[in-house]
């Protein structure tokens, strides 16, 4: 459920500083339901409105691999959740997204998260040599960004773990990336200290979760959080 700020809790904030209101979706658990869309559910909508029956291009279903729990599958989605501001000196963002389908590359094969009023850019994929997860740009490769995951480590149906620490008050942040690489050691990516994209916003906070997946690549996403640290 979206979180919601009561009287009684504004007025504790205003006495003891700032607010918090992280996010958290769990595919696993409700409101969510295996082998339904989530658009509609828990603040899940189209970015943009469309005609087109859009129910099959979010929808929670049991992985076919690994134990089965439920994530969230996109494909050819393009879906927003707006929710209310997490703002603090230091601000957590953490997800888990898995491939399948990776690759060749073609047409709608991209994957693109990005996280409304953090200055970090996106977090996407993009196949091919010269691809896999980055972060800092946009996954259409004309657009910068910086590759932490090739594509020869990428292990197809297996989870990555991203986190991006903000810190608000150094204008930096953090990110790391731990999963299993494609021959299968351990993976570990971490860049500590990078510059926010564009320094100097006063009070930046996070305030959205916007998903872009193209029509001709599976993409698990296993759970997000937004919180104070």
């Amino acid at each position: 459920m979206k979180p919601r700020l009561t009287l009684s809790f504004l007025a504790l904030v205003a006495f003891c500083g700032p607010s918090r209101a992280d996010f958290r979706a769990n595919f696993s658990a409700p409101p969510y339901v295996r082998d339904e869309t989530v658009l509609g559910i828990d603040g899940w909508e189209n970015r943009l409105p469309t005609d087109k029956d859009t129910r099959g291009t979010a929808r929670v279903e049991a992985v076919p691999w690994g134990d089965g729990s439920p994530a969230l599958v996109l494909r050819g989605a393009s879906l927003k959740n707006l929710f209310t501001p997490v703002a603090g000196g230091r601000t957590a963002i953490t997800f888990s997204l898995a491939i399948q389908a990776t690759g060749k590359v073609l047409p709608g094969r991209q994957f693109r998260i990005f996280f409304g009023g953090a200055p970090t850019g996106e977090v996407y994929y993009m196949p091919g040599p010269e691809g896999g997860f980055g972060y800092a740009g946009e996954g259409d490769g004309r657009s910068g960004g910086i590759i932490c995951v090739p594509q020869s480590d990428i292990l197809e149906n297996s989870f990555y773990t991203f986190t991006l620490e903000i810190d608000m008050d150094q204008q930096t942040y953090h990110i790391a990336v731990t999963g299993e690489k494609a021959d299968g050691s351990p993976l570990t990516f971490k860049v500590e200290n990078v510059a926010f994209l564009s320094p100097g916003k006063p009070n930046p906070k996070v305030d959205g979760v916007y998903i872009l997946s193209g029509q001709r690549l599976d993409v698990y996403l296993g759970s997000v959080a937004v919180e104070l640290k």
